[in-house]
Parts: C-alpha cells; sequence; structure tokens
C-alpha cells in the first residue's frame, strides 16, 4: 500500500479513534429523528375561534356535504363523508350547549335577540334578513303551544291579541290624539267635522264607500280584524263593509269627539228623520251621532248655506225660477 493511503487509514485502527466517530453519530441521529407523539396536542378553543354566523345560516359549512364530483381512484382509500341531517346537526348543537353551565336554551334566545355584541348583533341581524324568518318561527311555536295544551293556547293567545291591541290602538292615534304627528293628518282634518261649517256640500258629499276605502287606507291592521270578525259575504242586502265602516266611526269618535265625520251626518240623518232628543243623546253616549247641541248648531249652518244658494240662484237671470204654491190653512 502506497505511503499515503496507509496515513489515512492509519486512524481507523485507533480504538480511541474509532469509539469518538460512533459516538458522534449516535447523537448526531438522535437529535434528527424525534420521536413520535403517542396523542396529538389538545386543542384549545376560544370565544374568537367559534363563529356564530354557521350557527344561524340556513346551511351548515361544516363540510359534511357529500362532494358528487369525488371518484376516488384505484388505490384511493379515502371515504365519503356521510350527510347529516338538520335533527343531528340540532342535536349536535345541544350537546355542545349541554357543557355550557347556567345556560339554557332560551337564555340563550334572550342574549341573541338582545345583546349589544357587534358579533351576536350580526348573527342575529342574518335571522331577520329576508323578513320571514321571524315569523315563521313564531308559526312553529303557535303550532306547538296549541299541541302542547290541547287546543287551549291561552297564554299565547293572550300575548298575541295584546300585541294586535298594541298596533291597533297606534293605528287609532294617527286619526285622533296623535294626528299631527302622524302619516295621515290630510285624511285626519277631514274626518273632523265642525258644527258650523256644515254645509250642502258636506250633506252631499257624505258617501260609505269613499269612507271605506279611507279606513282601508289608513287602519289596515284594525280593518283586517273587522273584516275576518264580519265576514266578507253580504246576506239579504246587508253590506259588511258598511257595517264595519261604522263600526270603526263609533270607536274612532268614543276614542275623540273631535273626529265625528260619519258621526255629524248621522246626526243631520235623525233630525231629518224627526228623531226625538232623548234618542239623539242616546245614541251619542254610544258614538253613533254626535251631541243634540251640535245637531240643532249644524241644521242652523245648513240652512244658512241653503238661504244663501237660494238667493244666488234667484240672481241668476239664466235660471229658470218656480214657486212652488201650497193651500193650507
Amino acid at each position: 500500500m502506497p505511503h499515503r493511503l496507509r496515513s489515512l487509514y492509519q486512524p481507523l485502527n485507533d480504538p480511541i479513534f474509532t469509539q469518538n466517530l460512533m459516538d458522534a453519530l449516535d447523537e448526531h441521529e438522535a437529535q434528527s429523528s424525534e420521536a413520535a407523539a403517542s396523542s396529538p396536542p389538545p386543542m384549545n378553543f376560544t370565544e374568537e375561534d367559534i363563529s356564530t354566523q354557521t350557527l344561524f345560516l340556513e346551511e351548515f359549512s361544516e363540510g359534511d356535504e357529500v362532494d358528487e364530483e369525488f371518484n376516488p381512484g384505484r388505490n384511493d382509500t379515502r371515504r365519503r363523508a356521510i350527510r347529516r341531517s338538520d335533527d343531528e346537526k340540532a342535536i349536535a348543537v345541544l350537546q355542545y350547549m349541554s357543557n355550557i353551565s347556567h345556560f339554557s336554551l332560551r337564555k340563550f334566545f334572550e342574549v341573541l335577540f338582545t345583546s349589544e355584541n357587534p358579533q351576536i348583533k350580526h348573527a342575529s341581524g342574518i335571522f331577520f334578513r329576508d323578513g320571514s324568518g321571524g315569523t315563521e318561527v313564531m308559526d312553529l311555536w303557535w303550532e306547538m303551544a296549541t299541541h302542547l295544551q290541547r287546543g287551549d293556547n291561552q297564554p299565547m293567545s293572550t300575548w298575541t291579541i295584546t300585541h294586535a291591541a298594541e298596533l291597533c290602538k297606534k293605528e287609532f292615534s294617527f286619526l285622533t290624539d296623535r294626528a299631527s304627528s302622524g302619516p295621515h293628518a290630510d285624511d285626519a282634518y277631514t274626518l273632523r267635522v265642525n258644527a258650523d261649517t256644515v254645509t250642502m256640500d258636506f250633506v252631499q258629499s257624505f258617501d260609505l264607500g269613499s269612507l271605506t276605502a279611507c279606513y282601508d287606507r289608513t287602519l289596515p291592521l284594525f280593518q283586517h280584524i273587522l273584516g275576518e270578525c264580519i265576514g266578507s259575504k253580504s246576506i239579504r242586502g246587508r253590506n259588511p263593509d258598511h257595517a264595519r265602516t261604522t263600526a270603526t266611526s263609533i270607536l274612532l269618535n268614543m276614542r275623540s269627539r273631535r273626529t265625528n265625520y260619519q258621526a255629524a251626518a248621522h246626526a243631520v240623518i235623525l233630525w231629518d228623520q224627526r228623531v226625538p232628543k232623548r234618542l239623539v243623546q242616546g245614541l251619542n253616549h254610544i258614538g253613533f251621532s254626535t251631541s243634540y247641541y251640535f245637531q240643532i248648531t249644524a241644521i242652523q249652518s245648513l240652512s244658512r248655506d241653503c238661504v244663501r244658494r237660494a238667493r244666488i240662484a234667484a240672481a241668476d237671470p239664466t235660471k229658470l225660477k218656480m214657486l212652488p204654491y201650497d193651500n193650507f190653512n
């Protein structure tokens, strides 16, 4: 062996050098290959990691939908995800909530729709975004409450009527005590009649059909309730629309004496039919007619307007004058 090669391999014959080399290799291998963990590290979730938006979207984006375009190859061992039903998704949410202490389903809804937290308000806004989500849920609550109480849904009925009454009260206020600040100020002004301003124009323009259209436009919710109660079928010439219009006028006059459009017309009709004073006063107490004093004042105003019209006609040379003669002692 040449002298140069013999000098290169000479250290391998040294036992101390060989032992040091083996120890260095073992240490390098231990550092480059870490032992696999026996279990995955724990996952710590925070409130920010949990998005409330996915809880209230119509479809959950959980990745549990089946990929219709997935076509596993011959050597592909992946398995399709199983589609979960809505019941299973609901159970999963309830199971998650059961792990939170002192937080019931009722408390969850209360916080969801009353919280000022921006993230929660965003989630509840998605629920009401299309305008029909809330009413659909209320329909389900109504049916469920009726079923559980075997048709006697008194608490839910009381709640419904209470809120319906508040809506009707608001409609009535825009024609009576809050007319100036409401959206129907012009209609409210038309429905108020002063006894000193009753003329032939008022008598000739009064029409129940036009008044019905006015109430349908200004009191739609209350008219819907009355229409369902009375029905839309006429019986022996009786007009249900005229009935609900008269009922509405009576109630408006009971709320405010100044809202007396139809009551003033009734007062003129009662005077024409020579209805006694006592009966007029009684009808005034239930809002069907104005007071007896209003009736007399209105007739005097109407008489003055008729005399004014007669004088104008008499002074008009283009109009034919006829003088009726009634021979009586």
